[in-house]
């Protein structure tokens, strides 16, 4: 007996299993509490993370912040948001997870393509750091909201609050000693880690 699942409004899937030894349909499956009927989970609107990065952005005064100031925080926001997803999904997705993302981002700021994956952490290319601050801050909106959205979907936003607010405890640096000291340990900044 087929059932159908609806895992989106858009894509329902009919399941059938059928036992081998028998050939008849085993009982009724489901596939576990996300593609419940009941709960109708939808995706969040990406204007949502938009608006949180968006929020973020202004109350880090991310325009005002020079090149030095700029990338340690962007590193460092994303090692916050790393750290909180990497508890549900592990370094082998989530590595893939953000190396998609950092791809996708790379053919629309070409700039993303200095920034790489060592071990658990994101770092620039030292030889080909951007020098452009407009651009950076753009294309770091461009990847925030990008990683949130991905990682959203394919959790069923389980995620998403927590790492919005992880995203907003992420501070810039006070004043230029706090911006050398982010440098060296990147969450020296951060408040009160989970």
């Amino acid at each position: 007996m087929a059932r159908a699942v609806s895992l989106s409004a858009r894509h329902p899937v009919c399941v059938t299993l059928v036992s081998r030894s028998e050939g008849l349909p085993r009982p009724e499956w489901t596939a576990g509490h996300a593609a419940s009927a009941d709960l109708d989970m939808m995706p969040m609107d990406k204007s949502e993370h938009e608006a949180c990065v968006d929020k973020w952005m202004d109350e880090c005064a991310v325009q005002d912040l020079e090149i030095a100031e700029l990338l340690p925080l962007f590193e460092r926001v994303l090692g916050r948001l790393w750290d909180r997803a990497r508890q549900t999904l592990g370094d082998v997705t989530l590595t893939a997870i953000v190396d998609r993302v950092l791809y996708t981002a790379s053919e629309r700021f070409p700039l993303l393509a200095a920034l790489r994956i060592e071990g658990n952490t994101l770092r620039w290319d030292e030889r080909a750091r951007p020098r452009n601050n407009d651009e950076v801050a753009e294309s770091m909106r461009f990847v925030l909201v990008e990683l949130l959205t991905v990682l959203g979907n394919l959790t069923a936003e389980i995620l998403t609050s927590a790492l919005h607010s992880d995203l907003s405890r992420v501070t810039r640096p006070r004043d230029r000693r706090s911006a050398r000291g982010a440098m060296a340990s990147p969450k020296a900044n951060d408040e009160g880690k989970p």
